[in-house]
């Protein structure tokens, strides 16, 4: 891991935080929000312990990162006189990395000032300076991890309002090595820089050359525009780490990982933006989406790859995006629970003096557990083995998980685990401890898929076995096993939450080239049909 990547968490399990109260409903904001910056002492009643404690909750969810979009030009040289320091280190404190926006209207501004100067430009290499100068306010960045100079700039047509190309990206992050330079930051503790694209693959912003192989990955064009500018400025090319807000599910993501290696070699990578619209099929399909997205992007943010993670869109609902209840409002895996019960004071200065703003109760939806489930029950920081399960008594005989169709959790669990003469893919478990002396077995195949055991009804040893053993999406107990050691190298597979309770198979029949076939189920108790060998590849 490079100097550039290795602040970086991996997995990055982020949540895109941009706060709207809800009397910000529609556009241009209500004046005294300004420049709609929240992450700043003037709005610490919505993320600070002594009020709603945002940056808590999302602690709390298993996040360790935190996005932004906005933060404004800070004190004392900026408009709206904003003091993020507060914000950062409530950061820090809590363990969250923060990835720090210079928002499109910067990048914006610095392309005016490059392509039609205005009578009395605005100075954006002052005001990157200042940002810059604000985070270092200690010589250290603290929490801080990235830049991210402006969002989707491939979305944006020319002539439209924030307009901006590639080359201007490139010139802001010129102006943040400045920064550096007239601050004397060392190398060691500068940051990557990003600007997170979306996944089309033909950009509306026509200024982005796209041609093969570019144009057979979403958002490989604007991502190597992006490269080639930095390489035009002599900017170090492992400080660019490609952002990609992508609205996927499990197997496209899978997908999407597999292709952006052979389109961008040796290019680092995260999903800025990763979820689902609660107006596009409601709560639950929101909810199901997100538990999928998460326990897939989390898996495949191993140690050993380009890929880092993704961070969760959104956190709350955002009113001025549109009418009321249609797709972009109804991003956030909370919602307003009614009629704010609390107000709170912007600072005393110019030019809020003291304004009020609501600090909103938040209702979860059911987004919420199922982000929290997913996230929380992947083996954060621990790589894994993969294993194959063979059975002691039917040497040659595998167990076998057939995951299709399970993309939500179910009280039921579903899918398929039976037996296979050999093993291939669906034969493949991630073995992970997750605690002392507990695992979990994750299907290879089917990326956030587990081994689940209900040993509710094996109350005594039977010949034919008995309870149910299938496979769950994500991890809770009835996913959660130890490992008996019987003789060398075999286990027995016994239930944490039903102990006693052991995997059992039958592999009676089965013959290469079968799809598979046989039983697996439990029994009370170690046998010899309950003996395995874990065959770590």
């Amino acid at each position: 891991m490079d100097t550039y990547t290795r602040r970086i968490p991996q997995p990055m399990i982020g949540m895109n935080w941009q706060p709207s109260p809800s009397d910000y409903a529609s556009i241009p904001p209500p004046s005294k929000y300004g420049d709609t910056d929240f992450a700043n002492d003037d709005f610490a009643a919505l993320w600070g312990p002594s009020g709603r404690n945002d940056l808590q909750t999302i602690k709390e969810l298993g996040c360790n990162t935190i996005k932004m979009y906005n933060t404004g030009h800070p004190a004392p040289n900026g408009h709206w006189m904003r003091n993020h320091k507060g914000f950062f280190n409530r950061a820090r404190e809590l363990g969250l990395s923060v990835i720090l926006p210079i928002s499109n209207y910067f990048v914006g501004e610095a392309h005016k000032n490059r392509t039609s100067p205005p009578s009395n430009p605005l100075d954006i290499k002052a005001m990157v300076f200042d940002m810059v100068a604000e985070v270092y306010a200690d010589g250290n960045p603290g929490s801080a991890i990235m830049w991210a100079i402006g969002n989707e700039y491939d979305l944006i047509p020319d002539g439209a309002y924030g307009f901006f190309e590639a080359s201007d990206i490139a010139t802001v992050a010129s102006y943040v090595i400045d920064a550096e330079s007239r601050l004397q930051i060392t190398p060691d503790k500068a940051l990557a820089f990003t600007s997170p694209v979306s996944a089309a693959t033909v950009p509306l912003n026509k200024s982005i050359p796209c041609f093969p192989p570019f144009n057979s990955l979403g958002g490989g064009c604007a991502i190597n525009a992006i490269i080639q500018e930095f390489t035009k400025r002599g900017i170090e090319p492992q400080r660019f780490i490609a952002g990609v807000n992508i609205y996927e599910v499990r197997q496209q993501l899978v997908n999407y990982f597999e292709a952006f290696p052979r389109v961008l070699p040796n290019v680092p990578m995260f999903h800025g933006e990763l979820g689902w619209s609660a107006a596009d099929g409601g709560d639950g399909k929101q909810a199901e989406n997100i538990a999928s997205q998460f326990s897939t992007t989390v898996d495949l943010a191993r140690k050993d790859s380009y890929f880092f993670g993704a961070c969760c869109f959104e956190f709350s609902d955002e009113l001025w995006k549109g009418p009321p209840n249609t797709n972009e409002t109804k991003y956030g895996i909370y919602t307003f629970a009614g009629q704010s019960k609390q107000t709170a004071s912007q600072g005393n200065h110019s030019p809020v003096w003291g304004a009020q703003y609501p600090v909103d109760d938040l209702a979860p939806r059911p987004a919420v557990s199922a982000f929290r489930n997913a996230v929380q029950s992947s083996p954060i920081g621990t790589d894994g083995k993969v294993v194959t399960i063979e059975s002691v008594h039917f040497g040659g005989t595998f167990m076998r998980l057939d995951g299709r169709g399970v993309s939500a959790m179910s009280n039921s669990g579903g899918g398929k685990v039976d037996c296979h003469k050999g093993a291939q893919g669906w034969e493949q478990f991630l073995l992970r401890e997750i605690d002392s002396g507990i695992i979990t077995l994750q299907s290879k195949f089917f990326p956030g898929v587990y081994l689940r055991m209900d040993g509710s009804s094996v109350k005594t040893s039977s010949g034919s076995g008995a309870g149910v053993v299938n496979a769950q999406f994500g991890a809770g107990d009835y996913e959660k096993f130890r490992l008996k050691p019987m003789q060398q190298g075999e286990y027995a597979i016994e239930s944490v939450r039903f102990p006693g309770v052991v995997i059992r198979m039958d592999g009676t029949g089965v013959v290469p080239g079968d799809a598979g076939g046989g039983t697996v189920n439990c029994q009370l108790g170690a046998g010899a049909w309950e003996v395995f060998k874990l065959n770590y590849i």
